[in-house]
């Protein structure tokens, strides 16, 4: 098992690889919950944007495990958030998110989107 060990304050992503990508993970910061289109490294607010996992690595724990320890890394921020699509709102409940509600247009999607967050 392999960790890319990038500085996730930078480069804002982070990579589990078992001889195959397995579960990665990219985030942005941002100055306020509004702005969530671009990066601002001052930014107090982790925006995760993205969580993909391999089929057959899903429902083991492993993405759970990967996010927490992916959060952690971001202590000395306000707070993480994520637009999770509705049937995914449960897994970031266990992780400690808190649903906020409907999110406003996020990258241009036509997903119904819920914003969630965790209070750090």
């Amino acid at each position: 098992m392999e960790d890319d060990d990038n500085d996730c304050t930078s480069t804002m992503y982070r990579i589990l690889t078992v001889e195959r990508l397995v579960v990665f993970i990219a985030a942005t910061l941002s100055a306020s919950p509004e702005s969530t289109r671009s990066h601002d490294p001052a930014g107090r607010t982790v925006l995760v944007r993205s969580v993909v996992v391999d089929p057959g690595f899903r429902r083991r724990g492993i993405t759970s495990r990967c996010l927490q320890a992916y959060v952690g890394e971001f202590r000395k921020h306000n707070r993480v958030m994520v637009f999770s699509r509705k049937e995914l709102v449960p897994f970031y409940e266990k992780s400690g998110f808190v649903m906020k509600g409907k999110s406003l247009d996020v990258d241009g999607t036509t997903d119904e989107l819920l914003e969630m967050v965790l209070e750090l």
